[in-house]
């Protein structure tokens, strides 16, 4: 029987009267769109033996089992027809204190994770072929393989913000073949590009879009924004018209939601919608904001076809009205750039990877809980133990005494930086930290630095960073950089887990054991250095500070290394003479010649702030928040010349006046745009509301986001008059603010600045 291998897209269940099936969509490289059904795997959940169970509207089976909770109670097992009568279940017990398990994981995440399947799997069975879909009933599954190409849509639309009207959807086809369209809005046929196709109406449009959509049939919906406007626009549109927005590769009809704080999520069977904003997010990446122009030029080093300081509604109608192909090329220009801005990053590869690595679907990736679950639980069931549900984790508030090594403000001179190599991973490893070896402390004990016991051979999360860091090692090795961006947000994920309380696994007493074997691990350090006579500035678990001797400045790199080497040869000695233990790494990370530590942001924060300059001439600058939401891009440029000049020049005073005279020239003005976003309607905010509802309040019809400019009158919408801009209010809220965090470290504040004595800083 033929093998074919499939990278899965989506999963989901149906309840039918009384049965139950999972299904889920792929894309194979022999096959292309693959349906995979599965109708013999029952929900099911974990009770405790000793509970005596409601009655119930249901059947249900109940099987007991060689397993334990956590707390070395045995359960047993509780089978269930539906879904449905599942969640019902789970209610009851809820509601009737019955100690129950495990009743709020997926039934297709945990068929997968049973399996060992990591986002790739190898099938084998009959397919039949259904239309484009090849469809297997209960094939053999198991992980395998799989990196096919998958057919990517850029999608954008263009609208009449005033009219409501959709003037175009631009289409970017890529994956096997590459096609541009647009599909446009026109009364009357004229000569137009070969690739934009003109409809007399908006029903004609979406239905020429909607027929190609399912030719062409991708397995990847990508764009700007996506979900929150281009697909909730149509999906409105289309039920305005008496349409279905029909975009899956079932009968099951998208779901677009928006959850408050967590962003917009699209459910289309078969395919899989990524937007560019959180993905990139997700990616790790930062910019000052996320509009498609910002961050085009800052990766690509182009942008829009109408640029941001143009009135963007105005010109577009304008191109609707009179020079619609202007209007295609500038729909499609921004497709392409999607397209571009996705391939510079990797952004799809990184999506296979990351898929790979965590064991959870492309639309899942965002739940750093889930990938936890999807490795840990199928694990801790064959050492023979349930975990609980995640409301019934505990919530004790752990505490700790602040920072280790918060960090001595100053201005300093030739510092090195020494950096521990994924410390968080490499103390889980090394002390055997996780809910199992606490729950088996009794087995093997290893004694911990606060005397707290683990079983040194009862672990999970040990193994998995194991795993995961030897992988890591050997996509370094390889120059492979997606593997290994994809590696280091999964081990980044794990960290974030471990302390959220949200989280299944959440234990005090194991978050307690963890920062008492981090700050074990950094006075150590800190002593260590210190005793061969270096002043260390800041000591934590992610980097040591120190300043270099005289004699190490002949080869600063080099000094640092060996430093790093003693370090290294000083916790494998200790670890092993006092915990029989293996080591932690050490690593010089880089060398200022000049270098200033700031004070912390606030009282017990642990968010270091410093900026140095480095041998190259570049200046670093780390933990200034010059992003938040409260500041504008004028934060920005004044903080990075702030600190250039401050780590060069002798005195700082003359650059600041000069700065703040260009401000009230008006030099800056494109800078000073607040934009923040409406989460509710604008007559819903009381009286006294926020500046940007103030601004919103100006305008006939304000959208979900608001940019708005301070005026002598206040806060006034960009699109209205805005020439009085109180100039003041920024220097107060801005230059003032961010001066004084500098100035501090020489005794002076930016309101002292015109005092005569000359600034001297080094």
């Amino acid at each position: 029987m033929a093998i074919y291998d499939v990278f899965l897209l989506t999963g989901e269940w149906r309840d039918e009267r009384d049965s139950h099936e999972l299904r889920f969509y792929g894309q194979s490289e022999e096959l292309g769109p693959v349906e995979l059904i599965f109708d013999e795997s029952k929900p099911l959940f974990f009770v405790d033996h000793e509970e005596k169970l409601p009655a119930l509207e249901f059947p249900i089976e109940r099987k007991p089992l060689k397993l334990k909770s956590l707390r070395s109670r045995p359960v047993d097992g509780l089978y269930f027809r539906t879904w449905r009568e599942q969640l019902n279940a789970a209610d009851r017990f809820k509601a009737t204190g019955v100690r129950h398990f495990e009743s709020d994981v997926r039934p297709t995440s945990r068929f997968l994770m049973e399996r060992f399947v990591y986002g790739q799997a190898a099938i084998s069975g009959e397919g039949k072929k259904k239309g484009k879909l090849t469809t297997f009933l209960n094939p053999k599954i198991k992980s395998g393989p799989s990196n096919p190409t998958l057919t990517v849509l850029s999608l954008d639309i263009e609208t009449g913000m005033e009219t409501g009207q959709l003037y175009s959807i631009g289409c970017h086809l890529t994956g096997k073949t590459e096609e541009k369209r647009v599909f446009m809005l026109a009364d009357e046929r004229r000569d137009m590009p070969e690739n934009l196709a003109l409809y007399p109406s908006e029903r004609k449009l979406i239905l020429a879009f909607l027929a190609w959509f399912a030719e062409v049939d991708p397995d990847l919906i990508i764009g700007w924004h996506v979900i929150g406007f281009d697909l909730m626009f149509m999906e409105k549109k289309c039920r305005d018209l008496g349409l279905t927005l029909d975009l899956t590769r079932t009968d099951r009809p998208i779901l677009l939601t928006e959850k408050p704080g967590a962003g917009y999520f699209a459910t289309i069977s078969g395919r899989v919608v990524i937007d560019g904003i959180p993905a990139l997010r997700g990616a790790g990446y930062t910019f000052p904001n996320y509009k498609l122009e910002t961050v085009a030029q800052e990766l690509l080093g182009t942008g829009k076809l109408i640029a941001s300081n143009e009135n963007k509604v105005a010109e577009i109608n304008r191109q609707f009205r009179e020079d619609k192909a202007s209007l295609a090329r500038y729909n499609l220009e921004d497709c392409v750039l999607v397209t571009q801005l996705f391939d510079k990053v990797d952004l799809i590869p990184l999506l296979g990877k990351r898929c790979f690595y965590s064991g959870l679907l492309p639309d899942q990736l965002g739940i750093p809980n889930a990938a936890l679950d999807h490795y840990y639980l199928p694990k801790l069931h064959r050492k023979g133990f349930v975990a609980p549900d995640v409301a019934e984790s505990p919530r004790d508030v752990y505490s700790l005494e602040g920072p280790v090594g918060a960090g001595t403000p100053g201005i300093y001179q030739q510092v090195a930086v020494l950096d521990f190599v994924n410390v968080i991973p490499s103390l889980v490893r090394i002390f055997k930290l996780d809910p199992l070896s606490l729950a088996c402390s009794d087995v093997d004990s290893k004694i911990l630095p606060n005397g707290k016991k683990v079983s040194g051979t009862e672990h999970l999360l040990p193994d998995l960073f194991e795993r995961l860091m030897n992988r890591l090692d050997q996509a370094n090795a390889k120059g492979d950089r997606v593997s290994k961006r994809a590696i280091e947000l999964q081990l980044k994920n794990f960290h974030t887990v471990l302390h959220a309380k949200n989280n299944r696994f959440y234990q005090p007493e194991l978050i307690t054991a963890l920062a008492s074997v981090e700050k074990w691990l950094v006075s150590q350090a800190q002593k260590f250095l210190e005793e061969k006579g270096y002043e260390v500035i800041s000591a934590d678990a992610e980097a040591l500070f120190l300043v270099l001797k005289p004699a190490d400045l002949i080869n600063p790199k080099q000094a640092a290394e060996r430093i790093a080497g003693e370090l290294d040869g000083f916790f494998h000695d200790r670890l092993q003479r006092e915990f029989g233990f293996s080591s932690v790494q050490t690593v010089f990370r880089n060398f200022y010649p000049k270098f200033l530590m700031l004070p912390r942001a606030g009282k017990g924060t642990s968010v270091k702030r410093y900026a140095g300059r480095t041998t190259q001439g570049t200046t670093d600058v780390f933990g200034m928040e010059h992003a938040l939401s409260t500041w504008t891009e004028l934060s920005e440029v004044f903080l990075a010349e702030l600190m250039q000049h401050f780590l060069v020049d002798d005195s700082i005073a003359p650059w600041i006046d000069g700065f703040v005279e260009k401000l009230k020239q008006g030099a800056f003005d494109q800078k000073l745009i607040y934009t923040k976003k409406i989460r509710k309607k604008v007559e819903e905010y009381a009286k006294n509301a926020p500046p940007h509802i103030r601004a919103a309040r100006m305008l006939d019809k304000p959208g979900k986001a608001i940019a708005y400019i301070f005026t002598k009158r206040g806060p006034v919408p960009i699109e209205l008059d805005h020439k009085d801009i109180d100039y003041d209010y920024y220097i107060s809220k801005h230059i003032e603010p961010l001066a004084d965090q500098v100035l501090c470290l020489i005794g002076k504040t930016y309101a002292t600045l015109s005092e005569p004595e000359q600034i001297s800083l080094f």
